[in-house]
């Protein structure tokens, strides 16, 4: 079991672990709607589709 009275550095570590976090702390994001990541590949409902469309023959935008 872990010892109770280190517990607070591990946190407070991890806290500082984030580079900016200060400016991003409250942010919202949502990822909901995205239908590409950072390096344009689709993701989600657009992955799937994409998925159909090359599985049919069809020409399809190509990957990076």
């Amino acid at each position: 079991m872990t010892e109770p009275r280190f517990a607070p550095i591990g946190l407070a570590a991890a806290a500082d672990a984030v580079e900016g976090a200060e400016e991003r702390e409250g942010a919202h994001t949502d990822a909901g709607d995205a239908t590409r990541d950072s390096d344009g590949t689709p993701v989600g409902a657009a992955d799937a589709e994409a998925d159909r469309a090359r599985a049919a023959g069809e020409d399809v935008e190509p990957r990076p």
